[in-house]
């Protein structure tokens, strides 16, 4: 091989690293928002990120992930059919990778929000699941959360109105049932109960909703952050 064609081989590998290494510079990753429908009564709720549609529907206790770019965005949410009833988030700071949650919860005329920037997530074995509870009961005392088959052992306690309890790991089976029950920490009063299969290796947010004035308190479930 003579030398002019050994450089003009080498100048061509030069331009083809050059060309990989800008391409991986400019990759950029990207961060993650769940919005979280958990309301007593908004069927439907729109999600805008910089005043720009964001999301498709986000249904009565379902979830719609937005992936977002890097830097600061103005995140605002509000029911399909009264923009008047706009919950303005305000400006969050966004990540490369980071994963966020954003919980909608209380009745239509007194919207409330939970903001959660999530910590980094357990990778779990194939038959375990992450398990946390939220308290969005309008008017809710703190509640503890037990588990039936357990002894009724306290799996959550003292989980106060607009908290998150931390992530459970349990042991489960595809078909195997978990009753967990939601008592007042005053009196240990049962306020309500869930018969749940849990998802294998996947987080769930247990929500505990409704009004305790209404007496109408149910527990619903959001699967999400899946790891394959």
């Amino acid at each position: 091989m003579t030398m002019k064609k050994i450089l003009y081989m080498s100048m061509i590998g030069m331009l083809l690293l050059a060309s990989c290494k800008k391409d991986k510079i400019q990759e950029k990753p990207l961060s993650t928002l769940t919005v979280f429908n958990a309301t007593t009564d908004v069927p439907v709720f729109l999600a805008e990120i910089d005043k720009n549609p964001a999301t498709s529907r986000i249904g009565y206790y379902d979830s719609n992930n937005v992936i977002v770019d890097p830097g600061s965005h103005e995140i605002s949410v509000y029911p399909e059919n009264d923009k008047s009833k706009i919950a303005n988030i305000g400006d969050v700071n966004f990540k490369a990778g980071e994963l966020w949650s954003l919980f909608i919860f209380g009745p239509i005329n007194n919207l409330e929000n939970r903001l959660v920037k999530e910590k980094a997530f357990q990778i779990y074995e194939k038959n375990q699941c992450g398990v946390r509870f939220m308290n969005v009961s309008a008017g809710s005392q703190p509640l503890n959360v037990e588990l039936v088959e357990a002894s009724n052992e306290v799996q959550f306690s003292n989980v106060a109105y607009g908290e998150l309890s931390a992530f459970k790991v349990y042991n489960t089976m595809p078909d195997q049932l978990f009753t967990f029950e939601v008592r007042k920490v005053s009196d240990n009063s049962l306020v309500t109960s869930f018969i749940t299969t849990l998802p294998l290796h996947q987080n769930m947010t247990l929500a505990i909703t409704g009004s305790e004035s209404s007496q109408n308190i149910v527990v619903f479930p959001f699967n999400h952050f899946r790891y394959n």
